[in-house]
């Protein structure tokens, strides 16, 4: 078992080399992309440390984004380096650590080893997430907040630790000031809280306390905003779009070539082995009566959860004037991660399901695989989460 461990330690770190490899090869020649977007956070940042403050390209208050990712960029700047020069270094440390918690993650929620090598490679192989994280832009440093934040509401969920609920409250916090959208991820904690079966008064105790933890910076910020110039997020209502519109929009970037392979296929797999899984558990139930779930329903509440209250906020934010330019594909990054998280839980528990019905003559081999043929050699693949 502690060799096992170790070999799977060793994958994990292998898959984050990769990751981080892929986005450094992609910086060698040019070093990070940068966009209208990319350019002000480089300045503002080159500002800070001009001792200029929050000022933008254009020499006005930084108010459309949050500031935390400019001034991580000043931050490291401090040691002699130009802003532009820290933001490709620091994307591809970002996206390791990505895929090193993602895949700890993983790890400690799916039985099937080949699932959770699958999951890791299916993270460092992304070529959206490995796209813009070569890019002087937000959403990797968003994307790591945001997992940081669901594994500590995970481990909260499951273990009512108070100090893991802080924790998620502080990820939750960074993750607003780096991106206004990370107010999805109260959206879709605050619910999950409010379930959680315990007594009312330790209920509302712990909302309140990760509502305010979380919500509190961005608020702060979001008030300084409007003291400046009158607005709480900038200037905005760019553009309206319809919801028929957005959706046509989110089904052509799903099934375009950067996103299928990597997630809509495992996505659509998932659903079907889920019906089936489903339609069978269904049957056992009124024959066999009881029947234990196969699912592990906190980190997939979890993971649907954010996911749900991101893409409806996302909508939200289009349908009433706060996006530019239609639906990027940039847009949809941060649900890339949670979405693949549960459609691997979903064959996870299917891949349970059978191997709790297999026949006689069916053994479960090493890495997930069912062999027609006796048991033995093939080593066990189900490992405890």
């Amino acid at each position: 078992m502690r060799l096992k461990v170790t070999l799977d330690k060793a994958l994990l770190v292998a898959a984050a080399a990769l990751g981080s490899g892929l986005v450094l090869l992609r910086l060698a020649s040019y070093g990070p992309s940068v966009g209208p977007d990319a350019a002000n956070y480089i300045m503002v940042a080159r500002n800070l440390l001009a001792g200029d403050g929050l000022v933008g390209l254009s020499g006005v208050p930084w108010v459309d984004w949050p500031p935390l990712y400019p001034a991580m960029l000043a931050a490291i700047g401090l040691f002699g380096f130009d802003p532009y020069a820290v933001a490709g270094p620091l994307n591809v440390l970002i996206f390791g650590l990505t895929i090193l918690v993602a895949g700890w993650w993983l790890w400690h929620h799916l039985h099937s080893r080949f699932l959770w090598l699958w999951g890791c490679l299916s993270i460092a192989l992304a070529l959206p997430l490995a796209e813009i994280s070569s890019q002087a832009m937000t959403e990797a440093v968003f994307i790591l907040f945001v997992i940081l934040a669901l594994t500590q509401v995970n481990a909260h969920l499951d273990g009512r630790r108070r100090a893991s609920l802080i924790l998620a409250a502080a990820f939750s916090a960074l993750a607003c000031l780096t991106r206004y959208m990370g107010v999805s991820l109260i959206l879709a904690v605050v619910p999950m809280l409010l379930a959680a079966r315990v007594a009312p008064r330790e209920k509302m105790k712990r909302i309140a306390i990760y509502t305010l933890i979380a919500a509190a910076p961005v608020g702060l910020w979001m008030l300084r905003n409007f003291l400046i110039v009158g607005s709480m997020t900038g200037e905005r209502d760019k553009g309206f779009y319809s919801f028929d519109f957005i959706v046509g929009e989110v089904l052509r970037i799903a099934v375009g070539d950067w996103w299928l392979l990597g997630l809509t296929a495992p996505v659509l797999l998932a659903l079907v082995m889920a019906a089936c899984h489903g339609f069978r558990h269904r049957a056992d139930r009124k024959r066999d009566a009881a029947v234990a779930s196969d699912v592990a329903w906190a980190p997939f509440r979890v993971c649907g959860g954010f996911a749900l209250a991101y893409l409806a906020l996302l909508v939200a934010a289009m349908m009433s004037g706060g996006t530019w330019d239609g639906l990027q594909w940039r847009f949809l990054t941060p649900v890339y991660i949670p979405l693949l998280f549960t459609a691997l839980l979903l064959m996870d528990s299917a891949l349970q399901y059978a191997r709790r019905r297999a026949p006689e003559g069916i053994a479960p081999r090493r890495w997930g695989v069912p062999v027609i043929g006796g048991g033995g050699g093939g080593g066990e693949l189900w490992q405890p989460s």
